[in-house]
Protein backbone atom coordinates (compact mmCIF):
# COMPACT_ATOMS: atom_id res chain seq x y z
CA UNK A 1 0.00 0.00 0.00
CA UNK A 2 1.29 3.11 -1.03
CA UNK A 3 1.48 6.52 1.05
CA UNK A 4 1.40 9.07 -1.70
CA UNK A 5 3.94 11.91 -1.48
CA UNK A 6 2.41 15.46 -2.30
CA UNK A 7 2.93 16.88 -5.19
CA UNK A 8 4.53 20.04 -5.99
CA UNK A 9 3.82 22.23 -9.00
CA UNK A 10 4.79 25.94 -9.53
CA UNK A 11 5.86 26.76 -5.96
CA UNK A 12 2.21 25.02 -4.97
CA UNK A 13 2.34 22.48 -2.71
CA UNK A 14 -0.48 19.75 -3.33
CA UNK A 15 -0.66 17.37 -0.01
CA UNK A 16 -2.30 13.89 -0.08
CA UNK A 17 -2.40 12.16 3.30
CA UNK A 18 -6.32 12.42 2.87
CA UNK A 19 -5.55 9.44 0.11
CA UNK A 20 -3.29 7.25 2.44
CA UNK A 21 -4.41 3.84 3.37
CA UNK A 22 -6.26 3.94 6.53
CA UNK A 23 -8.97 1.49 8.24
CA UNK A 24 -12.41 2.38 8.66
CA UNK A 25 -14.87 0.55 10.77
CA UNK A 26 -18.33 0.15 9.53
CA UNK A 27 -21.29 -0.87 12.41
CA UNK A 28 -23.97 -3.73 10.99
CA UNK A 29 -27.26 -2.72 13.26
CA UNK A 30 -28.60 -5.18 15.36
CA UNK A 31 -31.65 -7.23 13.31
CA UNK A 32 -33.34 -10.11 13.79
CA UNK A 33 -32.16 -10.82 16.63
CA UNK A 34 -28.91 -10.64 16.29
CA UNK A 35 -25.93 -8.05 17.69
CA UNK A 36 -24.55 -5.42 16.69
CA UNK A 37 -21.65 -6.20 14.61
CA UNK A 38 -18.21 -3.99 13.95
CA UNK A 39 -16.12 -4.72 10.52
CA UNK A 40 -12.96 -2.88 10.16
CA UNK A 41 -11.79 -2.40 6.53
CA UNK A 42 -8.57 -1.53 5.46
CA UNK A 43 -8.55 1.49 2.26
CA UNK A 44 -6.27 2.69 0.00
CA UNK A 45 -6.54 4.77 -2.62
CA UNK A 46 -5.53 4.26 -6.58
CA UNK A 47 -2.70 7.29 -8.34
CA UNK A 48 -6.01 7.07 -10.78
CA UNK A 49 -8.31 9.23 -8.27
CA UNK A 50 -6.06 12.17 -8.83
CA UNK A 51 -4.61 12.36 -11.98
CA UNK A 52 -5.55 11.35 -15.54
CA UNK A 53 -4.32 9.50 -18.83
CA UNK A 54 -0.64 10.80 -19.77
CA UNK A 55 -1.02 13.50 -21.95
CA UNK A 56 2.13 14.42 -24.14
CA UNK A 57 0.91 18.02 -24.78
CA UNK A 58 0.74 18.28 -20.65
CA UNK A 59 3.33 19.36 -18.65
CA UNK A 60 6.12 17.57 -18.21
CA UNK A 61 6.13 19.00 -14.93
CA UNK A 62 2.84 17.30 -14.22
CA UNK A 63 3.84 14.03 -14.26
CA UNK A 64 3.17 11.90 -11.28
CA UNK A 65 4.37 8.21 -10.92
CA UNK A 66 4.06 4.94 -9.20
CA UNK A 67 6.22 1.37 -9.83
CA UNK A 68 3.41 0.94 -12.26
CA UNK A 69 2.42 3.89 -14.01
CA UNK A 70 3.00 7.61 -14.76
CA UNK A 71 0.27 9.74 -15.11
CA UNK A 72 -0.43 13.45 -15.66
CA UNK A 73 -1.45 15.03 -12.32
CA UNK A 74 -4.93 16.55 -12.32
CA UNK A 75 -5.90 19.61 -10.38
CA UNK A 76 -9.73 18.84 -10.37
CA UNK A 77 -9.48 15.51 -9.38
CA UNK A 78 -7.75 16.06 -6.80
CA UNK A 79 -10.05 19.01 -5.67
CA UNK A 80 -12.89 16.27 -5.58
CA UNK A 81 -10.34 13.57 -3.88
CA UNK A 82 -10.62 15.73 -0.98
CA UNK A 83 -14.60 14.30 -0.11
CA UNK A 84 -13.41 10.77 -0.95
CA UNK A 85 -12.62 9.85 3.16
CA UNK A 86 -15.91 10.70 3.41
CA UNK A 87 -18.00 9.30 0.37
CA UNK A 88 -16.02 5.95 1.61
CA UNK A 89 -16.73 6.16 5.30
CA UNK A 90 -20.26 6.43 4.33
CA UNK A 91 -20.28 3.65 2.15
CA UNK A 92 -23.18 1.06 4.11
CA UNK A 93 -25.60 4.13 4.03
CA UNK A 94 -25.34 4.60 0.04
CA UNK A 95 -26.40 2.76 -2.82
CA UNK A 96 -23.51 1.03 -4.68
CA UNK A 97 -23.91 -0.74 -8.08
CA UNK A 98 -22.14 -3.23 -9.80
CA UNK A 99 -20.58 -2.80 -13.30
CA UNK A 100 -20.75 -6.40 -14.36
CA UNK A 101 -16.84 -6.36 -14.56
CA UNK A 102 -15.76 -7.54 -11.06
CA UNK A 103 -15.90 -4.20 -9.11
CA UNK A 104 -18.94 -1.86 -8.06
CA UNK A 105 -19.26 2.20 -8.22
CA UNK A 106 -21.37 4.89 -6.41
CA UNK A 107 -22.61 8.30 -7.70
CA UNK A 108 -21.92 11.38 -5.61
CA UNK A 109 -23.54 14.70 -6.20
CA UNK A 110 -21.19 17.30 -4.81
CA UNK A 111 -20.95 20.90 -5.42
CA UNK A 112 -17.62 23.01 -7.44
CA UNK A 113 -17.50 26.56 -7.38
CA UNK A 114 -21.33 26.45 -6.76
CA UNK A 115 -22.33 23.65 -9.78
CA UNK A 116 -23.65 20.25 -9.19
CA UNK A 117 -21.76 17.84 -11.11
CA UNK A 118 -21.40 13.84 -10.92
CA UNK A 119 -18.45 12.18 -9.38
CA UNK A 120 -18.06 8.36 -9.69
CA UNK A 121 -16.50 6.57 -7.00
CA UNK A 122 -14.83 2.97 -8.76
CA UNK A 123 -13.35 0.42 -5.84
CA UNK A 124 -13.48 -3.65 -5.80
CA UNK A 125 -13.63 -5.26 -1.70
CA UNK A 126 -11.13 -8.80 -1.43
CA UNK A 127 -10.62 -10.81 2.00
CA UNK A 128 -8.01 -9.60 3.80
CA UNK A 129 -5.11 -11.97 5.65
CA UNK A 130 -4.42 -8.75 8.23
CA UNK A 131 -5.06 -9.79 11.97
CA UNK A 132 -8.48 -7.98 12.99
CA UNK A 133 -9.33 -7.04 9.65
CA UNK A 134 -12.36 -8.47 7.37
CA UNK A 135 -11.79 -6.75 3.62
CA UNK A 136 -9.13 -4.41 1.36
CA UNK A 137 -11.35 -1.86 -0.21
CA UNK A 138 -9.58 -0.48 -3.37
CA UNK A 139 -10.39 2.43 -4.53
CA UNK A 140 -9.31 2.08 -8.54
CA UNK A 141 -10.66 5.44 -9.86
CA UNK A 142 -12.98 8.56 -9.13
CA UNK A 143 -13.79 11.20 -11.36
CA UNK A 144 -16.41 12.41 -14.38
CA UNK A 145 -16.82 9.94 -16.75
CA UNK A 146 -20.63 9.49 -17.71
CA UNK A 147 -22.41 12.38 -19.85
CA UNK A 148 -26.11 12.93 -19.01
CA UNK A 149 -28.56 13.00 -22.13
CA UNK A 150 -31.60 15.13 -21.99
CA UNK A 151 -34.30 12.82 -23.83
CA UNK A 152 -37.54 13.69 -22.97
CA UNK A 153 -38.41 15.50 -26.37
CA UNK A 154 -38.20 11.97 -28.17
CA UNK A 155 -41.25 11.29 -25.85
CA UNK A 156 -40.28 7.55 -25.38
CA UNK A 157 -40.43 5.87 -21.86
CA UNK A 158 -36.98 4.70 -20.57
CA UNK A 159 -37.55 1.19 -22.33
CA UNK A 160 -37.81 2.66 -25.47
CA UNK A 161 -35.15 4.79 -25.26
CA UNK A 162 -32.37 2.37 -24.75
CA UNK A 163 -34.12 0.24 -27.33
CA UNK A 164 -33.77 3.13 -29.73
CA UNK A 165 -30.26 3.65 -28.90
CA UNK A 166 -28.93 -0.17 -29.17
CA UNK A 167 -31.03 -1.10 -32.21
CA UNK A 168 -31.20 2.02 -34.45
CA UNK A 169 -28.30 3.93 -33.54
CA UNK A 170 -25.55 0.96 -32.13
CA UNK A 171 -24.51 2.62 -29.16
CA UNK A 172 -25.04 1.36 -25.34
CA UNK A 173 -26.33 4.30 -22.66
CA UNK A 174 -26.94 4.07 -19.41
CA UNK A 175 -30.71 4.79 -18.65
CA UNK A 176 -30.96 7.71 -16.11
CA UNK A 177 -33.81 5.31 -14.56
CA UNK A 178 -30.98 3.59 -13.12
CA UNK A 179 -29.82 6.65 -10.84
CA UNK A 180 -33.54 7.01 -9.23
CA UNK A 181 -36.80 8.61 -10.68
CA UNK A 182 -35.01 11.93 -11.68
CA UNK A 183 -33.19 10.28 -14.09
CA UNK A 184 -36.40 9.42 -16.34
CA UNK A 185 -35.98 10.42 -19.63
CA UNK A 186 -32.13 10.87 -19.47
CA UNK A 187 -29.93 8.56 -20.89
CA UNK A 188 -26.01 8.37 -19.80
CA UNK A 189 -22.92 8.12 -21.84
CA UNK A 190 -19.24 6.85 -20.70
CA UNK A 191 -16.74 9.23 -22.34
CA UNK A 192 -13.91 7.91 -21.08
CA UNK A 193 -12.78 6.47 -24.35
CA UNK A 194 -10.92 8.21 -27.12
CA UNK A 195 -12.22 11.16 -28.76
CA UNK A 196 -12.72 9.13 -32.08
CA UNK A 197 -14.76 6.67 -30.61
CA UNK A 198 -17.20 9.67 -28.86
CA UNK A 199 -17.52 11.33 -31.76
CA UNK A 200 -18.36 8.02 -34.10
CA UNK A 201 -20.90 7.46 -31.30
CA UNK A 202 -22.51 10.85 -31.32
CA UNK A 203 -22.69 10.62 -35.17
CA UNK A 204 -24.72 7.66 -35.00
CA UNK A 205 -26.95 9.10 -32.59
CA UNK A 206 -27.23 12.32 -34.92
CA UNK A 207 -28.27 10.05 -37.66
CA UNK A 208 -30.49 7.78 -35.92
CA UNK A 209 -32.42 10.71 -34.68
CA UNK A 210 -32.86 12.21 -37.91
CA UNK A 211 -34.39 9.13 -39.77
CA UNK A 212 -37.10 8.79 -37.06
CA UNK A 213 -37.91 12.29 -37.98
Amino acid sequence: MIAWEAFNYQGVEYDLTHLHPCRLQYIQSAKSGQPERTYTVEVCYSLHCFSKTLSTAADPHLNYSDARETRTFDLERYKLSKQLPQIIQDLSSKRCMHTGKGNFFVVEVVTSSGAKEDYEVYFDVQNSSAKGVIARLFVQSAGNYLLWLDCRDMKRDDQQLKRFFVEKAGVGLIPGILFGEQGSGFMRMNIAAPRSLIRQALEQIAQADQARK
